[in-house]
């Protein structure tokens, strides 16, 4: 089945967020106020909306993945991932798009650090995250909201996804 990596629509987005894996879902709602993806998917997806880079990975015309990065301030970008449980088919789609499309692009915008929290859990995140490049920076215990514990991932240099 073909892979595509688009820029994402709401309604991909809106999908890819209703039926994100369970590892990703842990890992986003530790940081917002609401209890379920079903209470947080309106402010995620206007999240990802506003997000100056956001992408789709699509399984045929199935969304299955988001990737996102924003600006927080001049030259530092945080980026995210989240996708369904389809990940493992479109992985490796998603892992060259970010390599040779948003890498370059980051830095010619200005990016010098792009960075991402990861739940300490999410394993399959970290070792996404390091095949990318970044590597593990700080672990903040008790950041979730629940007290949980997650791990800065960072990229400082002239590669950055």
């Amino acid at each position: 089945m073909q892979r595509t990596v688009v820029k994402a629509t709401q309604a991909q987005i809106s999908h890819v967020t209703r039926n994100m894996r369970d590892e990703d879902a842990k890992e986003l709602l530790a940081g917002l106020p609401f209890d379920t993806i079903e209470e947080a998917s309106d402010t995620l997806i206007f999240m990802c909306m506003k997000a100056r880079m956001r992408f789709c990975v699509l399984l045929g015309n199935e969304p299955v993945a988001l990737i996102t990065a924003q600006e927080h301030w001049p030259g530092v970008w945080g980026v995210g991932m989240w996708a369904t449980p389809k990940w493992k088919q479109v992985a490796l789609t998603a892992t060259k798009f970010a390599a040779r499309v948003m890498n370059p692009q980051m830095a010619k915008e200005g990016c010098h650090r792009a960075h991402c929290w990861s739940h300490a859990d999410h394993k399959e995140a970290h070792n996404w995250l390091t095949v990318l490049g970044f590597e593990p920076e700080a672990i903040h215990e008790g950041w979730g909201k629940g007290g949980e514990s997650f791990v800065c991932f960072a990229y400082v240099g002239g590669n950055h996804a």
